[in-house]
């Protein structure tokens, strides 16, 4: 179990990388999916390097 906590940053980084993807590849026009890929970007860095702190 907690390899799949201290893996979960990494998850969080591919899925903002997947919508932003989907964004780019239908051509959508709100800034929300943008925002939001950004953010679980940037979350998903943030918590895999205080997850593998903690849990190393």
């Amino acid at each position: 179990m907690n390899d799949l906590i201290k893996y979960a940053g990494i998850i969080l980084i591919v899925l903002g990388a997947i919508l932003l993807s989907v964004y780019v590849i239908q051509h959508m026009v709100s800034n929300a999916v943008l925002v939001s890929g950004g953010l679980l970007i940037v979350g998903g860095t943030a918590a895999y390097v205080i997850l593998n702190r903690i849990f190393d």
